[in-house]
């Protein structure tokens, strides 16, 4: 129920929080606009179809909130992101948006929405603008006793003292209305408000739809607004396509229209039938239309294939399909005809080269001399000349005639996809329904009634990837799926990277979707032996990332880890940790992604996307460790350290360090070696420290090789031996860890144990600066403050002083002032 949110969501136990280092800009694209524009056809009383122009650009803006950061979960939805998506769907497949822009959830915050608003001042006066809202309305009466509505953005409050939170109605119709200079504004809002925006004009009673009509609406401003419902309604859920009441029908209308629809047709059309929906309910739902102000009328338009469709007589149409089928027919035959004559000169091809094969070696007769000899000779080269060319064209037809079957195999796959996502979406939603468990096999059995024969064979139940992959690529799917358990370490699989990298490259290379994004995965992060190639992988993801969504949309575990990986580090989407635990916590209840309970523990333990809880990050931790995720003990162990959650204590904290070391978990080693180093929990024992920080070392683990690297300096548990530090440094520094990449260039600016080169100490300082080591920041600052290995810049000494201070740094700060 939207209105004042007294439906709650049974499924969110959180509250959400923001990133506040998101920054979010909005800008139409620059379009030359054509003669043309955007327009309909419109039959006037007599004569022929004559074409109308309406706008030379259009814009939607979609808004939508489940989720409220001020509100407690009871006043969640569950609809408002499923209604804008699906207003968004129709208005991509059927209709003339030159631009659509989306705000979902965190994405539609107060300052968001009001950016993307005044965004569209750029927008051409001979323009169109659609704005959809889905959500929370409230409404308050004044102190003059009007009242006063609001609609609630995701950062917004119900709370009447914290009313400037929300974007009120006289806000869009003052100011808003007024600053976009479009002809047409046509705003609809699923939530309901008093009927305060519609004091100018009433609606007409019965629309028209003739040519003067058109002719007259194409002249004249208009600022529309519609709505689910009056104030104290409640806005049902439950219609059509699990939509709410009134975008259910509203989606239902626009899937309909056939050449054209205008804003008052559609608000004629769901005032009746919205009401008559919520009264055989026993409920009182009645949407609200009308103007602002104007007297023109916003035209939804189809997409030009449809109205060019619209011009043909029924004629032509009809004698246009007859020779679409007949040129389809023709194409088939051809192709058939192709594929027979290619077998046929393949099959010519090889008896060819058989009886060539035969006559190789053979003797020539006649009388043994040189002459015979070199005829002989000359034969045989001859022979083999042709041979060889026989086999480069059996290679070459051979390659084409595979190319031409994977093509077309590749089409009827995509064909029998396009046909089978819609039934997949619908057994999705029988399954994930509480009510419809008990069917899920008769789903299953209906959803595969609907493949082609042979398509589903050895299709595990629910395994949606498989069913819409076709069955010449199953293959590649296991063995990549092999590939995720070595990458991984699941299902009693041993990590291993090599392996995995093989296998992933190998699927990539025969199309494989999710390979591809594993691959771009390990580019971005440097991780499975791939080098950072931020680039590389930016391209390679982009190729897939919607097939990955779609995936992960239909609940594919394998699909859901990437979305999760990808929101989390900012890879081919913007980082959104609202998402990412929303993902771990789907994983963290399967065995085979129960590592995932660990990273969500992480996340609870910082407050990233989740509220801060230290108690259930323990609870998680726990949960992983116990099912031998390594990384999950030692993570355990650090709350147990420092005492976060649960009362302090060192000997807990050393047992499920020495658990996760004993794993082959570096940060787990290196933990055990701190503890040992500082004598918590334990006899302080150098040597013992050094043994745990090698082996952290040796399992790639960059702060482990860190103190190896002091170990040596210090002589602590082995041997002083400052040149072997320094050595061991850059490995660290290599591995990304920016303390030793300081202690390098200090090393290397100072000439300990190195041959002094300020250009080397330049190069470390710049890359320990540029992981936020505010210690390098203010050294380099201070070599481009006197031009010491690099040119003379107090520019930028003075930037990177700045850089300095804002890291902490008080060395910078001070010479920042001087």
């Amino acid at each position: 129920i939207k209105g004042l949110g007294n439906k709650s969501n049974e499924n969110r136990s959180y509250k959400t929080q923001t990133d506040p280092s998101k920054h979010f800009t909005i800008s139409l694209k620059k379009k030359k606009y054509k003669n043309r524009g955007i327009g309909v056809v419109a039959n006037p009383l007599k004569g022929n179809l004559q074409y109308i122009q309406l706008y030379d650009y259009t814009v939607a803006l979609i808004i939508g909130i489940d989720e409220y950061i001020n509100l407690g979960s009871e006043h969640y939805l569950n609809y408002a992101i499923k209604d804008a998506k699906g207003i968004e769907t129709v208005l991509k497949d059927k209709f003339q948006f030159d631009e659509i822009i989306t705000l979902y959830n965190e994405e539609a915050t107060r300052d968001k929405i009001m950016k993307a608003f005044y965004s569209l001042r750029s927008i051409s006066p001979n323009g169109g603008v659609l704005v959809y809202f889905a959500g929370h309305g409230v409404t308050i009466r004044g102190n003059d006793g009007k009242e006063l509505g609001f609609f609630v953005p995701f950062d917004g409050s119900l709370d009447e003292k914290e009313l400037y939170k929300n974007i009120s109605m006289q806000q869009i119709k003052t100011d808003i209305s007024r600053y976009i200079p479009a002809k047409h504004i046509f705003f609809i809002f699923d939530a309901c408000f008093a009927g305060l925006m519609l004091d100018t004009r009433a609606t007409l009673i019965n629309p028209t739809r003739d040519l003067n009509y058109l002719q007259s609406i194409t002249k004249e401003i208009a600022r529309q607004i519609l709505t689910a419902g009056e104030k104290g309604q409640s806005v049902l859920d439950g219609g059509p396509g699990n939509h709410s009441v009134f975008t259910g029908r509203l989606i239902e209308s626009l899937s309909n229209v056939k050449d054209y629809i205008t804003a008052r047709e559609l608000g004629h059309y769901l005032k009746k039938r919205v009401y008559g929906d919520a009264a055989l309910r026993g409920h009182e739902q009645r949407p609200v239309d009308g103007e602002i102000y104007g007297t023109g009328d916003f035209v939804f338009v189809l997409k030009p294939i449809d109205l060019e469709d619209k011009i043909l007589s029924n004629e032509k149409e009809i004698e246009y399909l007859q020779q679409l089928t007949t040129d389809l027919a023709e194409y088939k035959r051809k192709e058939a005809e192709e594929i027979t004559t290619q077998e046929l000169k393949l099959k010519d091809l090889n008896a060819k080269i058989e009886s060539l094969r035969k006559n190789i070696g053979g003797v020539i007769k006649g009388d043994n001399n040189l002459d015979n000899m070199l005829i002989m000779i000359h034969q045989k080269e001859e022979q083999e000349k042709r041979l060889i060319a026989l086999r480069q064209q059996q290679y070459k037809e051979q390659k084409r005639h595979q190319t031409e079957i994977d093509r077309l195999k590749s089409y009827r796959t995509q064909k029998i996809k396009k046909i089978l996502i819609p039934e997949v979406k619908k057994f999705i939603q029988i399954t994930s329904s509480k009510y419809g468990q008990d069917m899920k096999t008769e789903a299953w059995n209906s959803l595969i009634g609907r493949c082609p024969k042979n398509w589903a064979n050895g299709v595990l139940e629910g395994d949606i990837e498989m069913l819409l992959s076709g069955p010449h690529s199953r293959d590649t799917i296991i063995s990549r799926r092999q590939g995720v358990k070595y990458y991984l370490g699941t299902d009693k699989t041993k990590k291993n990277y090599s392996k995995a990298k093989e296998i992933f490259l190998a699927a990539a290379a025969k199309g494989d979707s999710m390979a591809k994004f594993w691959v771009a995965r390990s580019l971005h992060i440097g991780r499975c032996g791939f080098e950072i190639n931020k680039n590389m992988a930016k391209q390679m993801a982009k190729e897939v990332i919607n097939h990955i969504i779609m995936l992960s949309d239909f609940g594919n575990l394998e699909a859901i880890f990437l979305m999760a990986s990808a929101y989390d580090n900012g890879f081919a989407v913007e980082k959104n940790f609202f998402k990412v635990a929303n993902f771990y916590k789907t994983l963290c209840n399967n065995n085979d992604f129960i590592f995932s309970c660990n990273n969500l523990g992480v996340m609870y333990e910082k407050g990233n996307g989740v509220v801060q809880d230290s108690k259930e990050a323990i609870r998680l931790y726990r949960i992983a460790c116990n099912e031998e995720v390594e990384r999950g003990c030692s993570n355990l162990g650090g709350m147990y350290e420092r005492g976060r959650g649960i009362s302090q204590d060192y000997k807990e904290a050393i047992k499920f360090y020495r658990i996760a070391c004993n794993k082959k978990d570096p940060i787990g080693c290196n933990n055990l070696g701190l503890m040992y180093k500082k004598g918590r929990g334990v006899s302080q024992n150098h040597f013992e420290a050094f043994k745990f920080f090698q082996m952290s070392c040796d399992e790639g683990h960059s702060y482990g090789c860190h103190n190896v690297s002091k170990s040596y300096y210090l002589g602590e548990g082995v041997s002083q031996d400052k040149k072997e530090a320094v050595r061991i440094a850059i490995t660290a520094c290599n591995k990304g860890f920016a303390d030793a990449c300081y202690n390098v260039g200090v090393s290397y600016y100072k000439g300990i144990d190195v041959t002094k080169d300020k250009h080397k100490a330049g190069k470390y300082f710049r890359i320990a600066c540029d992981k936020d080591d505010g210690k390098a920041c203010n050294f380099l600052g201070f070599l481009y403050e006197n031009g010491e290995s690099v040119s003379q810049n107090k520019y930028e000494a003075k930037e990177l002083y700045r850089k300095a201070c804002d890291l902490g740094n008080k060395k910078g700060c001070e010479n920042l002032e001087n």
